[in-house]
């Protein structure tokens, strides 16, 4: 029950939860930046920003809203 959730396996696969459906990617890392291919035209590379258990995803220096930042996992 949560409003969006992505989950992101070690083989590449993006699988995302938004607004009760599911849907699925790819990701993978890229020139040190995480790559995210939602399909159609979604697809972006952002910088990954960690401080303690913050985990931010930046693109061209701007920090994404605060739906883009996550806990620390793993």
């Amino acid at each position: 029950e949560v409003h969006w959730r992505d989950v992101f396996e070690r083989n590449g696969t993006l699988t995302s939860f938004a607004m009760g459906r599911k849907s699925a990617g790819k990701w993978r890392v890229q020139k040190d930046e995480l790559c995210i291919d939602r399909g159609k035209d979604d697809v972006g590379c952002y910088q990954v920003w960690m401080s303690g258990k913050k985990v931010e995803l930046r693109r061209e220096g701007s920090t994404l809203p605060d739906g883009s930042r996550w806990p620390s996992c793993c």
